[in-house]
Parts: C-alpha cells; sequence; structure tokens
C-alpha cells in the first residue's frame, strides 16, 4: 500500500493506492500544494502491464511539469492550461508507448482537479472520476466517458443496472487512444467544509456512493482513515478479483461559527 498526506493551513490532502490482485500497479497520481492552491491527478493505465503502467506515470508527469514549470500561468488561466496539459499528454502517450501501433495500446483514463479558493477546476477523460461532497450530500461528480454510460444516457440501461455492466470498461476517449480527445473540463465553485474524492474506477466500482459521501462526514483528522478504509473494502469485496485502487481525498475544514455568520450576512 502506497500512502501519502499532505497538511495545508486550514487543509488535508490524501492519496491512498493498492495494486490490488493484480500482478502491477498501472495507476499513477500525483498531488502538489503551495500556499491556497492544490494540484490532484489520478490516472489508470490500461493496454497491457508495460503500456499502462508507462502512460499513467506520463500523464501524472506532464501535471507534475505544469506546476513546476508553469504555475503561474496554470493559476491564471487553469483552465486552459489544463486542456492544453491534458493534449500535451495525449501525444507524448502516443509518441512514447507507441499507443495505436500493432502491440502497443498504452492508454490511460485521468482525472485532474485544481483547487483554489472558493473555486476549483476539474477535467477528465475516461472513466477516472471526482466526486464533490458537502456535508455528506453529493454536490457534483464527473460523467464517464464509457459505452455504459451513453447507455445509460438513452435510456437503455437504468442506473440499477449498471453494477459490473459488461459495457462500463469499453472507453470511448481517453489518454493515448488514436482517436482525436475532446477533454471535458469544468471551473466551480466550492465552500469550506467540502471534501474531494479523485479515484479510478477500481475504487468507485465496489462502493456506493453514499460509502465514499461518508469520507465528507466526522472530523477532519478521522477523514484520511475513512479514505484508506474504504479503498480497503474495495478489494475485499471482489473476493480476489481486484483491480488497482487509487484514490485521493481533498479535505476542507469547516468554517468556525462566526464565519458561518460572516458568510450568511454577506450572502443575503
Amino acid at each position: 500500500m502506497k500512502k501519502e498526506l499532505k497538511a495545508l493551513k486550514n487543509d488535508l490532502v490524501f492519496a491512498v493506492s493498492l495494486i490490488g490482485d493484480r500482478e502491477k500497479q498501472e495507476d499513477n497520481l500525483g498531488m502538489w500544494t503551495h500556499g491556497s492552491a492544490s494540484l490532484l491527478v489520478v490516472a489508470d493505465g490500461a493496454g497491457g502491464h508495460a503500456d499502462g503502467a508507462a502512460a499513467s506515470a506520463l500523464a501524472v508527469s506532464i501535471f507534475e511539469e505544469v506546476w513546476r514549470d508553469r504555475q503561474q500561468e496554470l493559476l491564471n488561466n487553469p483552465s486552459e492550461v489544463i486542456h492544453q496539459a491534458l493534449k500535451e499528454a495525449h501525444q507524448r502517450i502516443i509518441d512514447q508507448t507507441g499507443a495505436g501501433d500493432a502491440g502497443h495500446s498504452g492508454k490511460a483514463a485521468v482525472v485532474v482537479l485544481l483547487v483554489l479558493p472558493g473555486e476549483y477546476v476539474v477535467a477528465h477523460l475516461g472513466d477516472c472520476r471526482m466526486y464533490h461532497f458537502s456535508r455528506g450530500t453529493l454536490v457534483d461528480q464527473t460523467v464517464d466517458d464509457s459505452v455504459l454510460q451513453i447507455l445509460i444516457d438513452s435510456g437503455r440501461v437504468a442506473p440499477f443496472e449498471t453494477y459490473h455492466h459488461p459495457d462500463q470498461s469499453k472507453l470511448i476517449q481517453a489518454l493515448g487512444s488514436t482517436r482525436n480527445i475532446v477533454p471535458h473540463v469544468d471551473r466551480r465553485p466550492w465552500m469550506p467544509g467540502d471534501a474531494f474524492i479523485l479515484c479510478c474506477d477500481g475504487f468507485w466500482q465496489e462502493l456506493h456512493t453514499g460509502e465514499i459521501a461518508s469520507v465528507s462526514l466526522g472530523s477532519l483528522s478521522a477523514m484520511p482513515q475513512t479514505l484508506e478504509d474504504l479503498a480497503l473494502l474495495a478489494v475485499q469485496r471482489t473476493k480476489g478479483n481486484s483491480d488497482n485502487v487509487t484514490a485521493i481525498g481533498y479535505f476542507s475544514r469547516p468554517p468556525s461559527l462566526l464565519g458561518r455568520m460572516v458568510n450568511f450576512l454577506f450572502s443575503r
């Protein structure tokens, strides 16, 4: 098990990654923080052990470069820079892993979250997800780029029929695929006390949304342990057939009573 914890002034960022029952870890993650900004990435490789791991590692490395070399540009124009970075990651995976060539098929699903004061930018391709919770209530989540999601949207499959559906893993776009990609990039508000979960399908497929929401309840200090427990539960539920399981949690401290009163008065 790989774990990483970063404590900020009012927030915590925690990551957990398990190999599960696979021979190799094909997930990769990145978490970088400075001042009031945090950049988080989860990438899930596919296409065979070496190719999948290389693709997800390349995806994360692109955002590490952005954080290191273009941080001010990222903070000034976050949606544009993240969109460009995903396009660059897509091309680099094709160039370096031979994606699309015979015998080579390195691809990666990815989700990216940039947390700023009062707002966040989320981007994704494939079926890695971002969940946004407020005190146990789901505020928003990304929508998968999968054949199953198309069936759900068209009404041919009901939400309760999706558990382990055979079309869930059939992605319509991912980094390194042979077709052009259209990244989803959105900018949205958030409040102190909210929580974000970024995860691969090995995590969310085995858990109910209500279970994932439990991470946003309880004390700030307890939230990392709750996320770790859920990752272990996701592995256990497969009974020996677990995928890699990776998740990052961004947990923010709720405002004080005085802070809530001030927010209420100025929001009227």
